[in-house]
């Protein structure tokens, strides 16, 4: 601008921006400027694809960080599927990012790219001469970014995925700079519909003007086209191509009075996003109300009393500028000037435009400093740190005569190269008239520069401050050498160099991520470092990146603050957990990008836990299947080669252990297991665990199993009569009973048709026998059997014997059957008639103590009758006995029930036997029994007919209880006295007896006193 500067400003998005140098830049890395698809600055028409899943899944869904429903997915039967974006002009790309579908698990896991300059010719992208395959995602949210390390120039791109998770579904934006349009009508034929010649001047403003390459807008300068002022006037350009991709039509107008000429043209159109459009401004000055914002106001009006052009004051260095508000890469400025007599202000003024534009600053001793500069030989004050635009003298070797002379400089990063500028020598004249270019990412080998495959020789400079500038296909090099072909008197030179920064981080990857298993926790990575090229300055670190595989969340990272150290161990992980590795290495300008995914498992562990949820069903009685659930990844940490079952007896029967009677171990590959041969009445408990290679894990919890089956019943039955006592008893042994401690016992039932209140109830303990004859029956009656397995698991269920029996009459029985009969029907209950009963004396209760058991002492069961203890007796009588009934208060715990007692007399030979309640008398012999017969004895001598009641209605029974602890001693029996409470003369008067006054000593003593005198009979008597 000139004192007087004004303007209105448009800016179209591209790929650099730099504000005037004055104010500094704003620049950004090409691998960092997005192209667009994030945005929405391309748009969903530009944006197809080969086919779609669903209508909600449009290839315009395919832009990098769309969340708003489902990404683009291709259909399910394309077998070769795409996403094309359409960038609508030549662009070179720098980079390329993905996502998966941030709605579902679904993303693409590699791809290949296919670059077009017209849409119809397609050309897969390669490195090192191979088509390159594109490491994908690995999730659905992550970003994974690649730098293009071949420069490439499209005007169309192709993404074709080739593996996928889920479906073909991806997110995605491309980072370049869009490529300066080549002028494709240079020289080309042309025509118009009249032309202009102005004799005054000698100019004529001829068609082939427009297309000379000469953008000079003074018409006198012989660069314009001009028409007569007919109507329509035209302009037309052959481009010799049946088809030629046109992305702009860029017009120049003339610089003059008559720049509305072409203001009323309606044949071109040029549609420009301005990303400038009510951004915040700022200019040097203001005057006349010409404020800075009315240039991005989006009214272009030319007229500055429309009021929407700026107007500054007579500044010395006027200046205007606009925050875009972040980093944009803008490509081109548009300026539309005043149209009134003061247009001509505006004839002095720059605008940096784009990549050609943007000096690296090798000018600069603030941007490079003296040591980026070297040369192959240098004379004295003529050092390559001299070789600096605008520097004082310049660089030049020691000598001439050398082909191979060359001036370095070393850009410190990768740039995208797009022009070169040099000078001669300032103060005297010496200059490089040709020179080639070499370029270098490492400084070790060095390409140089072609053009058609043929190496470019510039045309260098021809004095000594002229500025001469080349544009370059757009290269990439952090090295470039200028090696001076020809040259006026001497080599001289001053340089320049202009591109775009790729980035001061590192542009690739370690290269060989190599990941070992260390041990069941960690892992060690190891890698190499990126190419020099690529490294952009000193790695000052890297970083290592981790995460489960299959983990949806984000990586871990461990930070390696040392460039040298190309190792790193991750500990504290999973055991035997597939893991995921990236690196990426730093510098002190920010992180590169990451590596390829590498999976790597830790090593096997032994189990960290038992098997859960055992469970067990029963299969017979001793079997059972047992199931449990195969252990989780977290606590198998290995292969599962083995699982080992604990079986634990617990107890048997009624004994129960603190800890386990005995134990085994069963193993299998299997998550089941059958467990047979199991003790009946049995309570068991398992447990399993795991073995690894490494080893076995823990016992998993124990699980009771349900208690094994009881005994099981005997089968085989039969029972048959032997006499009028007996009956014989057969069965045959359960099959699934323990064979230790087996046992059986009977339980029997007699009962008679014509008497029901006779029953005759017992057990009877068999021994471990499968046979057995009950004997002491009585005779005429039917008796019910029972059989019971008796084990180390207790009493089985009864069964019952499927017949009943019936045992034979005695003769005595027949013959008195009448008179028994007739007893019979007066007693429901039993009778208290006693006229059937054999004449029993005391020696017989004594022969049948002695015989039964050998006893000496008879004392206490003369107690139990005499005291009395007896109560409740009744009489029956069956066909060959006489049974007697009664109930015997206890001995020492007279509160507590009373024994129940049975006692049986034969009829024909008088032998007695008996029952009772208490633990003696279940085998037939206890005191209680024999103190029944001597009450029946007592009877008999006495010479009752029938039992005496307990009580009469004018009595009242008397009880107590010897204190426990107090012993009850046994004394001679000197009187026994029976005092009768009545009113009247006899008041007083007592009753006494005599009968038993020589009674004083154990029966069985006197007994055997009388034995010796020889008369059993005097025994009777006394």
């Amino acid at each position: 601008m000139d004192q007087w500067g004004q303007s209105t400003l448009q800016a179209k998005r591209q790929e650099s921006e730099e504000e005037d140098e004055e104010y500094g830049e704003a620049s950004a890395d090409c691998i960092d400027l997005d192209l667009g698809m994030k945005n929405g600055a391309i748009s969903d028409d530009e944006v197809t694809a080969s086919s779609v899943q669903s209508a909600s899944t449009p290839g315009k869904n395919g832009r990098l960080n769309y969340a708003s429903g489902s990404s683009w997915c291709a259909g399910t039967s394309d077998t070769n599927p795409y996403l094309q974006i359409d960038l609508q002009t030549l662009h070179i790309i720098c980079a390329v990012s993905t996502q998966g579908n941030s709605q579902a698990d679904q993303w693409v896991k590699n791809y290949k790219l296919q670059l077009s300059t017209d849409g119809t010719t397609w050309t897969d992208y390669q490195e090192g001469g191979k088509v390159k395959t594109f490491q994908g995602n690995d999730d659905k949210i992550s970003e994974v970014k690649h730098v293009l390390y071949v420069t490439v120039e499209a005007k169309f791109l192709r993404l074709l995925p080739k593996a996928y998770h889920g479906s073909v579904c991806l997110r995605t934006e491309l980072f370049g700079v869009k490529q300066k349009p080549v002028n494709i009508a240079l020289g080309k034929a042309t025509i118009q519909s009249s032309t202009f010649n102005n004799t005054q001047l000698g100019v004529s403003g001829v068609s082939g003007n427009a297309v000379d390459g000469n953008s000079n807008t003074v018409f006198r300068y012989g660069s314009c086209a001009h028409t007569r002022g007919n109507n329509p006037s035209w302009w037309r350009v052959d481009l010799g191509s049946d088809k030629v991709a046109v992305s702009d039509i860029f017009i120049v107008n003339r610089f003059s009075t008559h720049t509305t000429v072409l203001a009323r043209s309606e044949n071109y159109k040029i549609a420009l996003d301005n990303l400038a459009f009510r951004k915040q401004t700022e200019q040097s000055s203001v005057q006349y109300g010409g404020v800075s914002s009315r240039a991005v106001d989006g009214i272009s009006n030319p007229s500055y009393h429309a009021g929407s052009c700026t107007h500054t004051g007579r500044d010395y260095n006027p200046w205007w500028r606009v925050d875009l508000g972040q980093v944009e890469p803008v490509a081109e400025i548009y300026l539309v000037n005043r149209i009134d007599e003061w247009f001509f202000r505006q004839n002095s003024f720059e605008i940096r435009v784009a990549c050609q534009m943007q000096a690296i600053g090798v000018a600069s001793n603030d941007t490079l400093p003296d040591a980026s500069f070297s040369a192959s030989s240098e004379r004295t004050s003529y050092e390559a740190f001299r070789g600096r635009l605008h520097a004082f003298r310049g660089w030049s070797p020691n000598r001439n005569d050398r082909p191979d002379d060359y001036l370095q400089v070393d850009l410190q990063y990768e740039f995208l190269i797009c022009a070169v500028a040099t000078q001669g020598r300032s103060t005297y004249d010496n200059w490089t008239t040709k020179y080639k270019l070499q370029l270098s990412f490492d400084g070790s080998f060095f390409a140089t520069y072609k053009e058609n495959n043929v190496d470019k020789i510039f045309n260098g400079n021809s004095g000594r401050s002229d500025i001469v500038k080349h544009k370059l296909r757009a290269v990439r090099a952090r090295f470039i050498r200028f090696q001076p072909v020809k040259f006026q008197r001497r080599k001289v030179l001053r340089v320049e160099v202009y591109g775009v920064l790729i980035s001061k981080a590192p542009s690739q990857a370690p290269s060989n991520l190599t990941l070992i298993a260390s041990s069941s926790t960690s892992i060690t990575a190891s890698w190499q470092l990126p190419s020099a090229y690529s490294r952009h300055g000193i790695i000052a670190g890297f970083r290592l990146f981790y995460k489960k595989k299959g983990f949806m969340g984000s990586m871990s990272a461990e930070t390696i603050n040392n460039g040298t150290t190309l190792s790193g161990d991750i500990i504290g992980l999973d055991k035997y957990t597939e893991y995921e590795f990236k690196v990426l290495a730093f510098t002190s300008h920010g992180d590169g990008p990451k590596s390829s995914v590498e999976v790597e498992r830790t090593m096997e562990d032994e189990p960290s836990g038992g098997p859960a949820n055992v469970s067990s069903a029963e299969v017979n009685k001793t079997t059972f299947n047992i199931t449990w659930v195969p252990l989780p990844g977290e606590q198998s940490n290995g292969d599962i080669i083995l699982y080992s079952v604990k079986e634990e007896l617990l107890s048997r029967g009624t004994r129960q252990n603190r800890s386990s009677l005995s134990s085994k171990t069963v193993n299998t590959t299997n998550t089941f297991i059958l467990l047979s041969g199991l003790l009946l009445c049995s309570q068991y408990q398992v447990s399993v665990r795991a073995y690894t290679k490494v080893g076995p894990g823990p016992y998993g919890p124990p699980v009771e199993l349900p208690r094994t089956a009881d005994p099981g019943t005997p089968w085989g039955l039969s029972a048959s009569n032997v006499g009028t006592t007996q009956v014989r008893l057969e069965w045959k042994e359960p099959k699934l009973t323990p064979k230790e401690g087996i046992g059986y016992r009977v339980k029997y039932l007699g009962t008679k048709p014509y008497n029901e209140s006779f029953r005759e109830e017992g057990f009877q303990d068999l021994g471990s026998s499968t046979s057995y004859t009950m004997k002491g029956l009585v005779p005429g009656s039917i008796y019910e059997f029972q059989i019971i397995v008796s084990s180390v698991c207790g009493l089985g269920v009864p069964k019952g014997f499927p017949d009943r029996v019936e045992t034979e009459m005695t003769e005595h029985f027949r013959k008195n059957s009448k008179k028994f009969k007739a007893i019979l029907v007066l007693a429901d209950n039993g009778t208290q008639d006693l006229s059937l009963i054999p004449n029993l004396t005391f020696a017989d209760v004594e022969t049948y103590a002695k015989l039964k058991s050998g006893c000496q002492n008879t004392v206490k069961a003369y107690k139990f009758f005499a005291e009395p203890y007896l109560h409740e007796i009744k009489v029956s009588y069956t066909t060959d006995y006489v049974a007697r009934t009664a109930k015997c208060f206890r001995s020492m715990k007279k509160t507590e029930s009373p024994h129940n007692i049975s006692a049986n007399i034969e009829l024909k030979d008088k032998s007695l036997s008996g029952k009772c309640s208490c633990v003696a008398g279940i085998d037939g012999y206890c005191l209680h029994i024999i103190a029944l017969f001597f009450y029946l004895a007592h009877c008999k001598q006495l010479g009752l007919r029938s039992l005496p009641d307990d009580l009469t209605c004018t009595s009242m029974k008397q009880r107590w209880s010897v204190p426990r602890g107090k012993k009850i001693e046994q004394k001679q029996i000197q009187d026994i006295l029976v005092k009768k409470h009545q009113m009247g003369a006899n008041y007083s008067k007592f009753i006494k007896s005599t009968l038993y006054l020589t009674i004083g000593s154990c029966f069985s003593v006197l007994y055997r006193v009388m034995e010796h005198a020889g008369s059993l009979e005097s025994t009777k008597e006394a």
